[in-house]
């Protein structure tokens, strides 16, 4: 009976000690972690990124869906240097500056289909180099990035804030609340202008390359998120339609509207369709990405 006793003692020592030494690293890792600023129910803010979310409400358009938290701007380069250095990653551009070297002494650009990466670039200005974006840039939308590297991003955010919730890309139904809420013609209001998205008038007067996040502050919508048309297309999630392929939304920089099309003219209003590719490879100069925030009780694998 004495042996038992003792036994008995060391074992709930044991699993006492075991009990405290969880309670100690968990306090340790939550003291590690970054934590977000929330002025009011409608904002989060997380500082170390530079990074502040907008709250969507689908059911004020008359959607059953949750609310979610949206990323303001697009992500710009200095919010992905700073994923990179975490992470100790580069971003790839030497690829591409490489392709670009080859594609400029070739007169024959067949072995584009099957030595280059699936890209598009017309202006090598835009290219990092050193793992750096170019001077000026910071706080430009990052771009000539794949749909996995956003991914991997927004799983770098999900650890390092655990508590907020599931930080991912938005899915084409999220984007088109976000842009279009239950009736605006464009995520603005209802009446177009060339002088509020960062895009371009025509093929001879295209722009080569988007500006500062949050330059066209007449571009917002009600929640106050910027550039969900023009600057660049956003990726989006399309897991029904396309599982393995890359679709974004909405014009970039370089788009421009048709002027024989009437009716398209000078941009569809709610356009709920922009590209798609065959393809998770896929890197462009004028493709880049936002965050969602899906908020703890919400959040799915």
């Amino acid at each position: 009976m004495v042996v038992r006793s003792t036994d008995s003692r060391m074992e709930k020592t044991l699993v006492l000690a075991l009990i405290l030494l969880g309670l100690w690293l968990a306090v340790g890792l939550a003291q590690g972690q970054p934590k977000a600023e929330r002025p009011n129910t409608n904002v989060v803010i997380l500082s170390q990124e530079k990074m502040t979310f907008r709250r969507i409400s689908p059911r004020q358009y008359g959607t059953n869906a949750a609310d979610f938290f949206l990323l303001e701007s697009e992500v710009t380069n200095e919010m992905y240097q700073r994923y990179l250095k975490s992470m100790g990653k580069t971003k790839g551009d030497h690829e591409l500056a490489e392709a670009e070297r080859k594609r400029m002494n070739s007169r024959d650009d067949k072995w584009l289909l099957s030595t280059s990466p699936v890209y598009d670039l017309s202006n090598p200005s835009l290219l990092w180099t050193n793992n750096s974006p170019p001077p000026g840039l910071s706080n430009h939308p990052v771009a000539l990035i794949t749909i996995e590297d956003t991914k991997s991003f927004c799983q770098w955010l999900s650890q390092r804030y655990p508590v907020e919730g599931f930080f991912r890309l938005p899915t084409v139904q999220e984007w088109l609340i976000a842009a279009y809420g239950d009736k605006r013609n464009y995520p603005w209001g209802d009446e177009w202008s060339f002088d509020i998205p960062c895009v371009s008038i025509s093929p001879d007067k295209q722009r080569s390359a988007p500006e500062r996040v949050k330059t066209q502050a007449k571009d917002r919508t009600p929640e106050g998120i910027y550039d969900l048309w023009g600057n660049v297309a956003e990726y989006v999630l399309d897991p029904k339609d396309f599982p393995n392929e890359t679709r974004w939304m909405g014009p970039s920089f370089k788009s421009y509207p048709l002027e024989g099309e009437k009716e398209l003219f000078p941009f569809k209003p709610r356009n709920d369709w922009w590209g798609y590719a065959h393809s998770s490879e896929l890197r462009s100069e004028d493709t880049g990405f936002r965050v969602l925030l899906e908020p703890n009780g919400h959040a799915t694998d």
